[in-house]
């Protein structure tokens, strides 16, 4: 059940950092409206790549200092998360279900709870089913959105399952149950519920494309007909970019820093413009053309769209997006991007910026929405529905009890009580002495003489004594014969 007030605690696993937010959310007016308190990220230095978690105590530190910091600019205690999951081997597969009834049938609630039970039971080697979204229902091989009620000989239902490899979700679970002692709500499906939260209903049914550029990889989500079509993963993101612009003998973080202030993937032929950036050595300065830097940029970028654009059309047929194409993600706000896309892809593509109906930010909240890398946070705080802090301990109040005064001279005078014979220990009689006790002095024990012989000669002889006692050292003394 969905409470009115809460405090909720999300984790986003970046593949370039792991975000953390704290935030209120309050109903009123038939929706939730989003307050965030505090929110913190820390750099992943490699511990998750492409979405998923590499090294799992690194990770396990990397949150845990993240919860701190969060909990230190909140005075909130966390005791739950929800978590995200995405990235690379996330994908949908296709299952058909069907039913076939002897004679004509009114189908009921039942006949399709039991479609979605045969396709829980789906398994793919190495893969690990995570959801099964809506399927597309067809009775007597004729397309219907609702077939209970519908009399027919047999039912299908054609679903979209997602799946991933096993261990993105147990690392996941590992880090924050095993690792770390924190509970957890639920795990997300990351670009599903950036859909919930970016795409409104009419979006889906006329078709449109979610494309989330993150810092690992890229993923595409598709819908039709209100019904998602499909989800692709490529191992591309805006890290590719910044490795690249490395390659001009600049530190990572330099990199990141050109890429995003003055970097563009649509570069100006004969630019003469040169950019600063420190050396590998952070001891001096140098310039780079930023034609150059811009080349880079445009050659990567190109690549990432080339692939948006192969696997978009492997999903649906050229043409039929239907709507508009919505882009999100920290890569999402590279310059030049939004243009590179709609001329490769022929559709209208914005940024996401537009809400769902259920969801509403506070005024001080606002400037969230135009910070795409924070939007899976958002989309997180959007699906989470219970308390994730631990209650304060309130302090039981002190009883005081009130002792009544009487006025004085008005107390009457106690008569004594009556006393009973009790059985007592007798106590020791004490002696005392007419005369003081003489104390007798222990007699001196005789002392021992411990002078030798020789000593005592050598005291009464002097040198004689001295020498006669050194003969009878070295003469052996006389034998007695037999």
């Amino acid at each position: 059940m969905e409470n009115k007030n809460i405090t909720v605690a999300v984790i986003d696993f970046g593949s370039s950092s792991i975000k953390g937010a704290i935030a209120t959310k309050r109903f009123e007016g038939g929706a939730y409206t989003i307050n965030i308190l505090a929110n913190a990220e820390e750099p992943t230095d490699g511990c998750i790549l492409r979405g998923t978690i590499f090294n799992l105590e690194t990770t396990a530190l990397k949150v845990q200092s993240l919860l701190n910091t969060l909990e230190r600019l909140t005075g909130k205690k966390v005791s739950r998360v929800y978590a995200g999951i995405g990235g690379q081997s996330l994908r949908t597969a296709q299952h058909l279900e069907s039913i076939t009834f002897d004679s004509p049938h009114e189908i009921t609630d039942e006949d399709v709870e039991q479609l979605r039970q045969q396709a829980s039971s789906f398994e793919l080697t190495g893969y690990e089913l995570l959801m099964i979204e809506s399927p597309e229902y067809y009775v007597n091989s004729q397309y219907t959105s609702d077939p209970v009620g519908v009399q027919a000989m047999k039912l299908d239902a054609r679903f979209r399952l997602l799946l991933a490899k096993p261990q993105k979700k147990h690392n996941l679970i590992s880090v924050l149950t095993n690792k770390l002692p924190y509970e957890i709500c639920n795990i997300e499906i990351s670009p599903l519920i950036l859909s919930d939260i970016f795409l409104t209903n009419d979006n889906k049914k006329l078709g449109c494309v979610l494309i989330d550029l993150g810092g690992g990889s890229t993923t595409i989500c598709v819908y039709k007909n209100g019904l998602l079509q499909g989800v692709r993963v490529i191992p591309l993101g805006g890290q590719n970019i910044t490795q690249d612009i490395t390659s001009l003998h600049i530190t990572p973080s330099e990199a990141e820093r050109v890429k995003c202030s003055v970097g563009t993937c649509q570069p100006v032929y004969g630019d003469k413009t040169f950019v600063e950036v420190n050396t590998r050595d952070k001891l001096s300065t140098k310039q780079i053309s930023k034609y150059e830097i811009d080349k880079y940029i445009e050659a990567r970028t190109q690549e990432i769209v080339d692939n948006i654009r192969y696997h978009l059309w492997e999903m649906i047929n050229k043409g039929e997006i239907g709507g508009d194409i919505i882009i999100t993600g920290g890569a999402s706000q590279l310059t030049g991007l939004t243009k590179m896309l709609s001329d490769a892809l022929g559709a209208n593509v914005h940024e996401a910026s537009t809400l769902s109906q259920h969801l509403q930010v506070s005024p001080a909240n606002r400037a969230y929405i135009a910070k795409p890398h924070l939007h899976l946070l958002y989309a997180l705080i959007s699906k989470a529905y219970e308390e994730c802090i631990e209650p304060r301990p309130v302090a039981k109040p002190t009883e005081i009890k009130e002792v009544a005064v009487e006025p004085q001279g008005a107390q009457e005078k106690e008569e004594p009580e009556e006393s009973y014979a009790t059985e007592t220990t007798p106590q020791a009689q004490k002696i005392e002495f007419d005369e003081p006790i003489e104390e007798i002095e222990p007699e001196p024990e005789p002392t021992r003489d411990t002078t030798s012989s020789a000593q005592k000669q050598k005291k009464k002889g002097g040198f004689m004594g001295w020498a006669k006692s050194f003969m009878d050292i070295i003469t052996p003394p006389d034998e007695t014969e037999n």
